[in-house]
């Protein structure tokens, strides 16, 4: 029996000659068309490494430098004989001390904190510093520059703050006016230009980090409701928006032996509404010492000296709640996923039953803030 595919070549037609090579030229011209084509549209050279994104998993770096190859950092770019150097209450921060120049800190940048470059972060200090805001100063290489970048991570030279950390709330009112001359100095950074912006954008994108996380239906069913009420808002909330500190805590606050109240750790700061950095402090401030959120009257103390100094627009005034209950929604969210089903934290904090509670808490909690203030 014959194959019914040999037998169909066998029984076909011959085709012309003539018609056959027209054919192949025409596959030969597409060839090289599509050939040249993407020669034409292909890089030159080799493929340049992508930046990595941030923020970064710790297991993603290389390691910290320890305690001889700082040192020899140290020397080689900044010229500095240090004597000694001491681990600060970060990981990344060391206290290094030299006769000729006295006391310095040397900061590590691996990109944990934050969705910034690291080298966006020491620019960003540099630019306060140079318009006078309570922070610490940048101290340039030998060779001019900011930072070094050393394996994958960015190294820099700071001064030292005097003083000691703000871990109290009789002082928020002088810590809120600190606040608001960060965020004057910040208005012309060139890599984040401040603007006016409506605030619905910032409530949006927290509400959806909420909505993809995974909770029990209570607390899914929370977010719904908070989603609803914000959905509500005003629509004119125009805020303004710029480099933001994003890390207001008392152990990054420093109170000089005058009173002076400087901030430091920058690493997490980012692009997003003013108010933010406002907001955010009623949760954080505390949250590594004390472990408690502020009270009414606290927060109302902390805001009252950011006004002070940076006066509200109505916008401004009628927008803060909102922002305040997206903020406080998405961090609780974030400790949700960062401490996991079997964290004591998780029970300690009650985030389950803060959750469930953000409809009727998150947006009264900011309104609390600026009850009674001017």
């Amino acid at each position: 029996m014959t194959h019914t595919g040999v037998k169909s070549c066998v029984n076909a037609p011959l085709r012309p000659l003539h018609t056959m090579t027209t054919n192949i030229d025409s596959i030969l011209l597409g060839l090289c068309t599509t050939y040249n084509l993407r020669a034409a549209t292909a890089s030159p050279g080799p493929r340049k490494p992508m930046e990595p994104r941030y923020p970064r998993y710790r297991d993603e770096t290389g390691p910290l430098p320890d305690q001889p190859e700082i040192m020899d950092l140290c020397k080689r770019f900044w010229d500095l004989e240090v004597t000694s150097v001491r681990r600060a209450n970060s990981r990344c921060v060391f206290f290094c001390d030299s006769l000729r120049d006295g006391r310095v800190v040397f900061r590590v940048n691996p990109g944990w904190d934050g969705s910034t470059h690291p080298k966006t972060i020491v620019e960003f200090v540099r630019h306060l510093a140079d318009r006078g805001a309570p922070c610490p100063d940048i101290r340039p290489t030998t060779d001019g520059s900011l930072y070094k970048s050393v394996r994958d991570l960015v190294i820099s030279v700071e001064s030292f703050l005097e003083g000691e950390v703000v871990d109290r709330v009789d002082t928020l009112h002088n810590v809120g006016e600190a606040l608001a001359r960060v965020h004057d100095a910040s208005e012309d950074f060139p890599a984040y230009l401040s603007e006016v912006k409506n605030a619905q954008e910032y409530i949006s994108d927290a509400l959806e980090y909420c909505e993809r996380t995974t909770f029990s239906s209570a607390a899914a069913d929370a977010v719904t409701r908070l989603r609803a009420q914000l959905n509500n808002t005003p629509n004119k909330m125009d805020v303004r928006w710029l480099f933001c500190r994003r890390d207001v805590r008392s152990w990054n606050t420093i109170a000089s032996p005058s009173g002076e109240v400087r901030f430091t750790d920058f690493n997490s700061a980012h692009f997003a509404p003013a108010l933010e950095d406002v907001v955010m402090v009623r949760m954080q401030w505390l949250m590594g010492t004390v472990g408690r959120q502020l009270t009414d009257e606290e927060m109302q103390r902390f805001v009252e000296g950011y006004f002070s100094v940076r006066p509200p627009s109505d916008d401004e005034r009628t927008a803060l709640p909102f922002i305040f209950a997206a903020y406080y929604a998405k961090r609780l969210c974030q400790l949700h996923r960062k401490w996991g089903p079997k964290s004591p934290n998780r029970r300690i904090w009650g985030l389950e039953d803060r959750i469930i509670a953000l409809p009727d808490a998150a947006i009264r909690m900011g309104e609390a803030a600026i009850e009674g203030i001017d």
